[in-house]
């Protein structure tokens, strides 16, 4: 016989979700039938530089990122830039910006240096009780300078818009910032953290990614959603690819013949508003979702570790959560890193069609040199994560909100900690700002910054136009002050 289990929660529980499901899902509904949208901040980093297209990486390379040709409107999108042809008129590629000291004249892990300067625009420096590194040229344990955090943690202290309540006596979104990778080797534990982080709150203080879409998926979901449920029934909803409102709606109508007669006109008040908000967001604002619905993450293929087998999957997974949490307003501050600094993915493994023979991890592909077979797989690497930004941002770019798009809506910097992987070069660092409307990003043309600047000032001119008026951010002997041109 059959053992049949019925689902419950208790009242009070139930009733608390309730309230905070319509809460947290009506906010950005109401305020933006007054004209109120969220302003939003997404960080998203990937690993191990890319195929620059000039100088011996430009012979024969298919897979490049600056383009050859003068900047402005009219400029003639690299290969690499081309995947973001559907949302060409939202980006800002730039060239002319160095990363951090770019004579590399200090010590420590080169991907890590990069990763850390990139956020703070400070040199990082040793760990408080650091072991002794015979090595230090490559040092691992550093991180960021006392009194410092990175950009993402900065702009909450100082940008009121990404905490406030979007309506008057309202709540701030759940979330105050996530943080997410793209392989769970990038997790806590699984190795040097300066490789592995990309946001910091303080010195010695990495807030490291979760990089298991399963987790993040509940924790950020369910947990904000419907408080006290059961992580493994919102599992077996999510299986059968139900969205949070069917999770609420199903346990209403069950507890609809239990409430006291005089609960049961407030019962029906609010399943009528969860209705009418379960159509709004699902017929009347298409592609705008609560909650995703994640694909499968594949475990094998062809003898690869589950790491590498999930990778390509993994990340359509999170950023699908980027655009939902979003999009519900659970935070309106993200960083994600694709993989580590050090990406000890396998390339042949995680892409789909590879035409290379460099059967090493990713990180050491980075560092094979400049013969056609390794310009090749690096700049299928680089193609692979360049696309997968170019598919989160045309989907962002298809999600209406307000009087444009969760893409208008979000100022967002795509970078890489180095432009080549072989000597660590910091100098014309490639990397890209979009979105940004709201801030009157000047998007739509490729900038040439001459003579070259800091990406400090990236970050001053950042703040300057989200009224932080900044004039140096960082290590003042890296910053030079803000970049005109960069917002109108």
């Amino acid at each position: 016989m059959a053992n049949h289990k019925t689902f419950r929660i208790s009242r009070r529980p139930f009733l608390a979700g309730l309230g905070s499901a319509i809460a947290v899902l009506g906010q950005p509904l109401i305020a933006e039938a007054d004209g109120t949208v969220p302003q939003r901040f997404l960080y998203f980093h990937y690993p191990c530089g890319t195929v620059a297209g000039f100088g011996k990486e430009g012979p024969g390379a298919k897979w490049t990122w600056f383009p050859s040709g003068p900047g402005g409107p009219d400029y003639t999108p690299s290969p690499l830039l081309n995947l973001f042809s559907a949302v060409k008129g939202s980006i800002l590629p730039l060239d002319g910006l160095d990363l951090g000291d770019p004579d590399q004249k200090i010590d420590g892990d080169q991907h890590a240096q990069g990763m850390m300067y990139m956020g703070t625009g400070w040199i990082p420096v040793p760990e408080d009780d650091a072991p002794h590194e015979s090595d230090y040229k490559n040092a691992k344990f550093i991180t960021i300078p006392k009194g410092t955090k990175t950009i993402d943690q900065y702009l909450l202290d100082k940008v009121a818009a990404l905490t406030a309540p979007l309506v008057p006596g309202g709540s701030k979104p759940p979330f105050a910032s996530l943080q997410l990778c793209g392989t769970a080797k990038s997790m806590q534990g699984q190795g040097f953290t300066c490789t592995k982080v990309v946001s910091y709150s303080g010195n010695g203080q990495p807030l490291f990614g979760e990089g298991r879409s399963e987790n993040a998926f509940n924790n950020i979901f369910g947990g904000a959603l419907v408080p006290d449920i059961d992580p493994l029934a919102l599992q077996r909803h999510q299986a059968q690819k139900k969205s949070v409102l069917d999770f609420v709606l199903g346990d209403i109508k069950r507890l609809q013949g239990m409430v006291p007669g005089s609960q049961r006109p407030k019962l029906d008040a609010q399943l009528t508003s969860i209705r009418a908000l379960e159509e709004r967001v699902t017929a009347g604002m298409p592609g705008r979702i609560i909650k995703p619905v994640l694909a499968t993450e594949p475990l094998t293929k062809d003898g690869a570790n589950v790491d590498d087998a999930r990778h390509q999957v993994l990340i359509q997974n999170m950023l699908e959560i980027v655009r939902t949490a979003f999009a519900s307003d659970l935070t309106r501050v993200i960083s994600i890193t694709m993989a580590d600094g050090n990406n000890p993915l396998r390339a042949k493994a995680f892409l789909a069609d590879p035409k290379f023979n460099d059967n090493s991890d990713a990180h050491g592909l980075s560092h094979a040199g400049k013969d056609g077979d390794p310009i090749e797989g690096k700049g299928e690497v680089a193609a692979f994560y360049t696309q997968a930004a170019a598919t989160l941002l045309a989907s962002m770019q298809k999600t209406p909100e307000g009087a444009g798009t969760l893409l208008d809506n979000t100022l967002g910097m795509l970078w890489t900690e180095c432009r080549d992987g072989d000597n660590h070069e910091r100098r014309r660092n490639p990397c890209m700002l979009f979105g940004g409307k709201f801030l009157k990003l000047n998007t739509g043309q490729y900038m040439v910054i001459e003579p070259t600047r800091y990406t400090n000032d990236i970050w001053a001119s950042t703040l300057t136009a989200w009224g932080v008026p900044t004039t140096i951010y960082g290590d003042p002997q890296y910053a030079k002050g803000i970049i005109p041109g960069l917002f109108g």
